[in-house]
């Protein structure tokens, strides 16, 4: 269902994440329901599901935007950094110092 969303508003981040954290919050709610009512000795009534559902689109919003917000944006390809060039600068320095590490004390003299 979001990818759906995605494919409409992959330009807008903040109506995709509002749009994203609706479906994401009510559909949640609808699919928890009678999992809760099947597996826990508490079951919901019907007395929860109009608080319930409001409570589940607000928070859903309000998760969508937050990543919308904060989350990473995909940021163009510098010249030189292709695919696997932070690996090989990061790689030699990661084995140094799990070697380093892994060394009994009488060997660091």
């Amino acid at each position: 269902m979001i990818e759906a969303v995605a494919l409409g508003l992959v330009r807008r981040p903040l109506a995709f994440g509002a749009v994203a954290g609706l479906g994401a919050g009510t559909i949640g709610f609808a699919g928890e329901w009678p999992w809760v009512n099947a597996v826990y000795p508490i079951h919901w009534n019907a007395n929860l599901l109009p608080e319930g559902l409001v409570i589940a689109a607000i928070a859903g919003i309000a998760g969508g935007l937050l990543g919308a917000l904060f989350g990473p944006r995909p940021a163009p390809p510098a010249a030189g950094n292709g695919p696997g060039s932070n690996a090989k600068r990061v790689a030699p320095r990661f084995a140094r110092r799990a070697l380093a590490s892994s060394r009994p004390a009488r060997w660091s003299r």
